[in-house]
């Protein structure tokens, strides 16, 4: 009962981002308070977005940030504050970017001055000056209004000095995953004839620092023999908002985040999705990850160590279990 209130909640807030009906009430000033308004090409430097104060509490933001010049710099990161809960924002790096949350657990109340609603991060990309704008805002109080706020003018963003006297750089490399951690699938291989079917378990061996989310690609190293069909299951509660592509397949991808915070650090042997692979002419093929990202819950990457199965299909009779552990099903 509980857990349908919170779901009912969490809807109502959503929506009353996206609404446009509200009536808006009287709104303090957003500030975009940058770090350094100077810095060179493949520099980076934050930018807050600042409320400078919320009569009526915060119940959630919704805003889009732009830069004027693009050319000039550009949006590469964005963070949220400890009490921002489902912070959700668009692509990154961006010459435009929205993020949005709400304040689930009542965190920011009536009165509360210089609320910190997210922190952008900018890269100098050639040397000029750009603004940083917001776009489009809507915030909403804690007794249903939404307040009319307007957006303080903020010094510009210079990068370099004179054109010319700074030659571009490329961008900074992106971390190398350094986290370590295993891939791998259960059963470690499988026996069927053609027509049936075998669900194989793709398992992380640790989680040493939690786990945000996933997306890996599993292909079929030779097609004809077997393909990937029906529908990737997640395992319950704690993979939220599953997305994987289309089936049937010789290759697909799956991803899900941990949005409730449910796998904590240094959880072992968590299955991530399970997938069922049908025999389809005799002869063998392993099940292979091509790609994985696998983000922790501190904001670093692991680097996984990945191991593929196989899976013979032959002719034996139909209904006949072969291998130690696979789950076989007739087709």
């Amino acid at each position: 009962m509980v857990v349908q209130y919170r779901r009912s909640l969490l809807f109502l807030l959503l929506l009353s981002l996206l609404a446009t009906g509200v009536v808006a009430a009287d709104g303090p000033q957003i500030i975009l308070d940058a770090a350094d308004a100077t810095l060179e090409v493949g520099e980076t430097t934050t930018v807050a977005v600042v409320m400078d104060a919320v009569p009526s509490g915060l119940s959630g933001f919704n805003i889009t940030v732009s830069l004027t010049e693009p050319s000039v710099a550009e949006i590469v990161g964005v963070s949220y504050p400890p009490w921002a809960n489902m912070p959700v924002n668009s692509s990154l790096p961006a010459d435009t970017v929205y993020a949005q949350a709400i304040d689930l657990m009542g965190s920011i109340g009536a009165g509360a001055t210089n609320l910190t609603l997210c922190t952008l991060t900018l890269r100098g990309d050639t040397p000029g000056t750009t603004n940083l704008s917001i776009t489009a805002a809507k915030i909403d109080d804690d007794v249903a209004g939404r307040y009319a706020s307007t957006t303080a003018s903020t010094p510009p963003i210079t990068v370099g000095d004179i054109p010319g006297t700074n030659p571009p750089q490329p961008p900074p490399t992106p971390p190398t995953p350094s986290l370590r951690t295993g891939l791998s699938f259960s059963p470690v291989d499988a026996t069927i004839v053609p027509g049936e079917r075998a669900c194989y378990a793709l398992v992380m061996d640790t989680a040493p620092t939690g786990l945000s989310g996933f997306n890996i690609t599993v292909s079929l190293t030779e097609p004809s023999v077997a393909e990937i069909v029906g529908g990737v299951s997640y395992p319950p509660p704690w993979a939220n908002m599953p997305v994987n592509g289309s089936l049937p397949a010789d290759t697909v991808y799956a991803q899900a985040i941990d949005l409730m915070g449910s796998i904590g650090a240094g959880a072992t042997n968590l299955t991530l999705c399970t997938l069922t692979l049908r025999g389809d002419t005799p002869g063998t093929t392993n099940l292979s990850i091509t790609a994985a990202k696998i983000d922790d819950d501190v904001a670093g990457r692991y680097a996984p160590t990945t191991a593929s199965t196989s899976i013979t299909v032959g002719g034996h009779p139909p209904n006949t279990i072969l291998s130690n552990r696979a789950l076989v099903q007739p087709g």
